[in-house]
């Protein structure tokens, strides 16, 4: 059974805030924000180029030639909402390959979704060796999980992955001074604060129209540690309309962990429901349309599946 607690949607925007990632916005409806106890700082009080604050933010990470050279990256990590625990796993492989294992420490289920380049899926069961049930995932949360394949923010290399980076000058939030980034896709707006002094990311912002709904999301990195080559942050907290939604432990982080890229593709379930129809080798958007149109047909007539199976 799919965890309940957490809509799948939402799972996936809170996961990205593990180490800078974007959550999903309108770039219709998305304006021009910024924190509300945020001052601008009118002179430039290092004399930097918006070039010279990049290469000191990839400095503060690990450095542009171990970021560029990086493959895949393991992620462990405990997710708090409220009173409730979810421990996770996330693998993410370049290009675009993502894997995401969650579950509640006193359930006796399991849970899985994932991006293979072609399309999203999700699988439950009573273990990872046990996966019982599997379901393609619907196109906008795919798409969700294909925009969230980065292993770094839009920060490093925007080009590649379709994005702007505009600098938006000096601002100082509660007595310390952060330089402003703003990184905008067709999709996406979100805005950077990196530290002044550290030049590590310390917040970003993002408003997002979700469900009919304008929120804006704040999430606040703490605890930076050196991991191997890298040095990220291992405790964030996510604010949602001015109130701690979540807050993220880091227990480990791996790098280059070597997957074969089937790692990435559904596990392949003895008993498939109904609607499991494996999709071809098109884009995501064709395949999930197409999976979508095919899994109402099968839902309207159980027998053409049943003659199918046969």
């Amino acid at each position: 059974m799919m965890i309940q607690l957490l809509k799948k949607s939402y799972l996936i925007n809170l996961l990205f805030c593990l180490i800078g990632f974007n959550f999903v916005v309108s770039f219709a409806i998305a304006k021009e924000f910024g924190l509300g106890n945020e001052v601008p700082v009118t002179e430039n009080l290092n004399n930097l180029s918006f070039q010279q604050i990049l290469d000191k933010y990839y400095e503060a990470v690990g450095g542009y030639g171990n970021m560029e050279s990086l493959q895949s990256m393991r992620v462990k990590t405990v997710l708090e909402r409220g009173k409730s625990k979810l421990e996770m796993v996330v693998i993410k492989k370049k290009p675009d390959k993502i894997r995401i294992a969650y579950n509640f420490p006193e359930s006796l289920n399991v849970s899985v979704m994932g991006y293979n380049g072609r399309y999203g899926w999700s699988a439950n069961g009573t273990s990872m060796s046990n996966l019982t049930s599997a379901e393609y995932l619907g196109e906008s949360q795919t798409e969700m999980l294909k925009s969230q394949t980065n292993l770094f923010p839009y920060l490093f290399n925007p080009k590649e992955k379709g994005a702007a980076l505009i600098y938006l000058g000096i601002s100082k939030v509660d007595g310390k001074v952060y330089y402003k980034i703003k990184a905008v896709t067709d999709e996406k707006i979100t805005l950077y604060y990196l530290n002044k002094d550290t030049f590590q990311l310390d917040i970003t912002l993002v408003k997002e129209y979700h469900e009919g709904e304008d929120k804006t999301f704040k999430t606040v990195f703490t605890d930076y540690r050196r991991d191997g080559n890298f040095i990220l942050a291992h405790k964030n907290f996510v604010y949602s309309d001015g109130k701690l939604q979540s807050t993220f432990y880091i227990n480990e982080i791996k790098y280059d962990v070597g997957l074969f890229t089937e790692y990435f593709d559904m596990p392949k379930i003895q008993k498939v429901s109904a609607g499991n129809i494996v999709p071809s080798n098109k884009t995501t958007t064709q395949s999930s349309k197409e999976i979508t149109n095919k899994n109402a047909e099968l839902t309207k007539n159980p027998a053409r599946q049943a003659t199918k199976n046969k």
